[in-house]
């Protein structure tokens, strides 16, 4: 048998989460000193309230709204139920891509995950070979 893991452990995800959270916040704040921006008021105001979400909270990004956290729901569910799938019947051939940091929704960034994708199938070329020609081989 053959397994892909398309997600990555939630471990992985809240590092992840906590880096970008910083990097998102960097973003917001240059762009708040735009020029450009100022001509729009309500704009300004709108990202200053996430700014001002974000420092209340004392969090990382993820825990600023109710999506996040049913994705964080979604992936421990995942993950459980993968783990117990492979205790009771391990693959032959376990993939794993790096796709860390590609979000569930985020399908503008199919490429890099197709391209993690054949990089980790490249990686256990020979194992695939060696799974295919045993199921074809008769038994």
């Amino acid at each position: 048998m053959l397994a892909v893991s398309a997600h990555p452990p939630v471990k992985q995800v809240n590092e992840e989460q906590q880096k970008s959270a910083s990097e998102w916040e960097a973003r917001l704040e240059e762009l708040l000193h735009k020029s450009w921006l100022r001509s729009s008021p309500q704009l300004v105001a709108w990202l200053q309230g996430f700014r001002r979400l974000r420092k209340g909270a004392g969090h990382a990004l993820h825990n600023l709204g109710v999506s996040s956290v049913l994705n964080q729901s979604q992936l421990i569910s995942a993950e459980t139920l993968v783990q117990l799938r492979m205790q009771l019947s391990p693959p032959d051939v376990m993939l794993r891509p790096d796709v860390g940091d590609i979000g569930l929704l985020e399908f503008y960034r199919a490429r890099e995950a197709i391209t993690a994708g054949r990089r980790a199938a490249n990686e256990r070329l020979y194992d695939i070979k060696r799974l295919c020609r045993s199921a074809a081989a008769p038994s």
